[in-house]
């Protein structure tokens, strides 16, 4: 049997935020950069077209492609629709919902992105393919100021990294300012001095004090937290299957949802904040647990996140410096001046 346009129509037209529940996420089985205009974005198709191995197999199918995008040149999608159907390779782009605020140390993995590698094309796709995209292409109409969870024109790499850089800055000025062992009073000083979002204020004379400092940090991270919270985020009452209501946050993008983690991370007691041995900078956090309005994910839902909780440094670097300085390991400084004692003891 074949498809028609009304088919085609509704198939291409399934809108996942009618799917989702308040929390929740998608993350779809494909995602590509569409080049409009010399500028690429990241989107989710609604289908794609898998073809096949076969050489013989594929050309006969480009060139049945090729005619039916002639045939409806008013609507080229429809006729490569239809070739894909036709060779039954057309596979449709489902998503798995998924609760980022459960993900802990979520914002934490994003912030670090900009330290790790250069943000490209392939460091964007990867993140995406774990997460969603950010969701800052927003939406006009009936849900404005909602962020397409398909991605869009918004949705490039220098955005991206402009949306990493900006939580970056905020982090390390978080731990800079509010370390246990006391605020990191020259990297405040050279951070603060470089232009960034406007300041609180307009310059910072070098004998400024470490409180000083600290205050000016904390001033510009609580009002980038709260400009990031207060537009893509909003308090929700989450209806509970045998119980009263329970008071929780909503929010309009995957970004929202990665600052409501910066927000508790703020709010959070010291003693509940897990640190890196080595450098110091937190790993996971607790905060409230998010309530749900049913027992658990659906139906082609994304598998329960596993979480870092067992996690005790940042990365390799950080664990290989720790144990090499204080471990007891083989690769310990200490266990190698014993080897070396050793050897030297041997040749002796």
């Amino acid at each position: 049997m074949g498809i028609d346009y009304k088919d085609f129509a509704i198939a291409s037209s399934k809108a996942v935020d009618k799917e989702l529940q308040v929390g929740e996420w998608p993350v779809y089985r494909r995602y590509e950069f569409k080049e409009v205009e010399e500028k690429a974005y990241l989107h989710a198709p609604s289908w794609w077209a898998e073809e096949p191995d076969d050489p013989e197999e594929r050309e006969a199918y480009r060139q049945y492609k090729d005619s039916l995008v002639k045939k409806h040149r008013g609507n080229p999608e429809f006729g490569s629709y239809s070739a894909a159907y036709s060779f039954e390779i057309e596979r449709h782009n489902e998503p798995k919902p998924y609760r980022p605020l459960d993900y802990t140390d979520i914002f934490l993995q994003f912030a670090r992105l900009v330290e790790e590698s250069p943000i490209t094309q392939e460091v964007v796709l990867g993140w995406v393919e774990l997460y969603g995209v950010l969701g800052v292409d927003k939406a006009s109409g009936p849900g404005m100021g909602y962020g397409n969870p398909r991605g869009g024109p918004a949705e490039t790499v220098s955005n991206f990294e402009y949306y990493a850089r900006e939580a970056n800055t905020v982090l390390q000025l978080y731990e800079a300012a509010s370390a246990p062992e006391g605020p990191d009073v020259e990297y405040l000083r050279e951070r603060i001095s470089q232009p960034v979002r406007e300041w609180p204020t307009q310059t910072v004379a070098e004998g400024s004090s470490p409180e000083r400092l600290s205050e000016l940090a904390r001033d510009y991270i609580r009002q980038t937290v709260h400009l990031r919270v207060t537009g893509e985020c909003y308090p929700h009452l989450y209806r509970q299957k045998d119980g009263p209501f329970k008071q929780g946050w909503g929010f309009k993008s995957l970004l929202g949802a990665m600052w409501l983690h910066m927000m508790w991370l703020m709010t959070t007691a010291e003693e509940d904040i897990r640190r890196c041995p080595w450098c110091r900078t937190p790993i996971v956090f607790k905060h409230a647990e998010q309530p749900k309005e049913d027992s658990g994910l659906r139906k082609n839902a994304r598998a329960k996140y596993k979480t870092r909780e067992n996690k005790k440094f940042c990365d390799d670097r950080c664990k290989a410096k720790w144990n090499y300085h204080y471990g007891d390991g083989k690769s310990s400084k200490h266990a190698r001046k014993r080897e070396r004692e050793r050897r030297k003891s041997d040749d002796n």
